[in-house]
């Protein structure tokens, strides 16, 4: 698990540097194996997880209303009061 995290962690800060130094592409070995390896992308509203190939693409998506089923207003009015 802490390979994990540090993986992730390493390929963040690579994306961070490569962004800085002006290149916009990502280049990998090889496509991720487990879903801490695959990168996120999303607007908050709809994500997924990219997990890269050549002859077999993996996404694994996630969209709001797919665990609802049907779009849901989940604001609590008093969820700012302490009480």
């Amino acid at each position: 698990m802490l390979n994990q995290m540090r993986c992730c962690l390493g390929l963040v800060l690579a994306a961070c540097v490569a962004v800085q130094a002006g290149a916009v592409t990502l280049y990998y070995e090889s496509p991720a194996e487990e879903w801490l390896e695959a990168l996120p992308i999303g607007n908050g509203a709809m994500g997924a997880m990219v997990f890269g190939g050549v002859e077999h693409e993996r996404i694994q998506f996630n969209e709001d209303t797919l665990w609802t089923g049907q779009p849901h207003d989940y604001a609590n009015e008093g969820a700012a009061e302490v009480g």
